[in-house]
């Protein structure tokens, strides 16, 4: 009888330019490939940093589309990183939130993305991060990271 595992592929950094990120404000990633392989999610983390007073929330929701031919993307999000009107969120999928803690860095994850679809990976898809905390983001990019890891079924 043959064992079921899981199991990981390469973790990859998203593209999403998130220094000095104003409260209120938010941002939309690059989109990746998300049927790319067989993988079954595809796990988000984040580390970001916000300056005094930010002790509320960034909040972290998915765009996804149907095909990689076509750039219909949830909430008319687009293909590149770059700035995103925050009052047009109004039908990704929330895919977490990250409490705020001041000037001290923040990790917040894995975050499934099947499971803001249903269960299921859209064909593409990428981030829109959303500034709720009262203060701006760190202005240093490299206190900013935002990661994905695909995850596998196999068998032995």
């Amino acid at each position: 009888m043959a064992d079921i595992d899981q199991s990981f592929g390469t973790k990859t950094t998203i593209t999403c330019t998130l220094t000095s990120l104003a409260d209120g404000a938010s941002r939309q990633s690059t989109v990746w490939d998300m049927g790319a392989g067989n993988q079954i999610d595809e796990f988000v983390m984040m580390r970001t940093l916000g300056l005094a007073g930010s002790i509320d929330y960034v909040f972290v929701y998915v765009f996804g589309a149907l095909d990689t031919t076509s750039d219909h993307f949830t909430d008319a999000a687009g293909a590149s990183d770059a700035a995103f009107t925050t009052a047009n969120i109004k039908n990704s999928p929330l895919l977490g939130s990250v409490a705020m803690n001041g000037v001290t860095g923040v990790k917040a994850g894995p975050f499934s993305v099947a499971s803001a679809f249903g269960g299921f990976l859209p064909a593409e898809g990428g981030l829109i991060v959303n500034n709720e905390s009262a203060a701006a983001l760190s202005a240093t990019a490299g206190d900013h990271v935002l990661e994905y890891i695909p995850v596998y079924v196999t068998s032995a």
